[in-house]
């Protein structure tokens, strides 16, 4: 007597398929590697001639185009004249802002860090916030700052203690003006 219990797949019912399956990805795969190995060989053979050609095109003069003269020196200073004052009205009188804090950033003293920051480039203003951990360190930041050929008018304009549980910083403003006056 035999029970079925349709517990499991008989393994012999899939086997003509799994075989198939197995010989397809055999022979997909074989294909494949011909078609590198065929490929690998057509480039191989092209290399010399595009090296040769390569070599050639390093040795041959660039001809300028004939229709494209070179401007004259005083054609050439007046349009850098002309850049300057272009650069000048586009971007304002300082220096970008990104400039601007990474001198900010080399000029502050290790107990102190940078909060906020607003540059008008036209007027050349800065109003900066930031945090010190001592009076120390914040004197050393006003006095580097004040010390600076970059900067004239600098004035600590508000100081204030860091509210309980975030330490002992204190926070204070800063507004100075770019450049030496």
């Amino acid at each position: 007597m035999k029970i079925g219990t349709n517990f499991s797949f008989p393994f012999d019912r899939g086997l003509p398929l799994m075989v198939a399956l197995g010989w397809g990805v055999a022979l997909l795969g074989l294909a494949t590697a011909f078609a590198l190995v065929v490929n690998g060989l057509d480039l191989n053979r092209e290399k010399p001639g595009l090296e040769q050609k390569l070599s050639g095109l390093g040795q041959e003069p660039v001809a300028a185009d004939p229709g494209v003269k070179a401007p004259s020196a005083d054609e050439l200073s007046g349009l850098q004249g002309r850049l300057r004052e272009l650069n000048g009205l586009g971007a304002g009188a300082g220096p970008s802002t990104a400039a601007l804090l990474a001198q900010m950033e080399k000029m502050a003293p290790p107990g102190v860090r940078l909060m906020s920051f607003q540059n008008d480039r036209e007027s050349g203003t800065v109003e900066l916030v930031a945090e010190a951990l001592s009076l120390d360190d914040l004197s050393r930041f006003l006095e580097t700052l004040e010390k600076s050929e970059s900067f004239s008018r600098v004035n600590l304009a508000k100081q204030t203690q860091a509210p309980d549980g975030s330490g002992n910083w204190i926070q204070f403003s800063v507004d100075l003006t770019e450049g030496a006056s």
